[in-house]
């Protein structure tokens, strides 16, 4: 299966802000890992969850500041959120799972999963 979001995956470890009332954090790019999400269902519909696959991730980003680690965080969380992974822990995702990065115009993820 193959999966390409379009647009800037935010590295979501990094953006994170505590909250005035000291409860928690609150993610300034809530809209855009809604949007993330939205892609995914879009592209495999009603899918079971797959249990332990590999995935192979290249990133593009349209600077070199990008956090591949970060970014591969959040489309982990994402693809969980989205139903079609079981959990990004190391019981439901065992990998290997690859991640790689260009320099390049636009920003888009490209994600195979076998």
């Amino acid at each position: 299966m193959k999966l390409t979001i379009t647009g800037p995956i935010p590295s979501k470890k990094n953006r994170l802000h505590p909250r005035k009332d000291r409860k928690g954090y609150f993610n300034p790019d809530h809209d855009r890992l809604q949007d993330i999400v939205y892609q995914i269902l879009m592209q495999v519909g009603n899918i079971e969850p797959l249990n332990q696959p590999s995935l192979m991730v290249h990133f593009k980003c349209s600077n070199g500041r990008g956090d591949l680690d970060g970014k591969l965080t959040t489309l982990l969380d994402c693809m969980v959120r989205a139903g079609i992974l079981v959990n990004d822990n190391l019981t439901h995702l065992p990998g290997p799972v690859t991640y790689s990065g260009e320099i390049a115009e636009m920003d888009e993820a490209t994600v195979i999963i076998e």
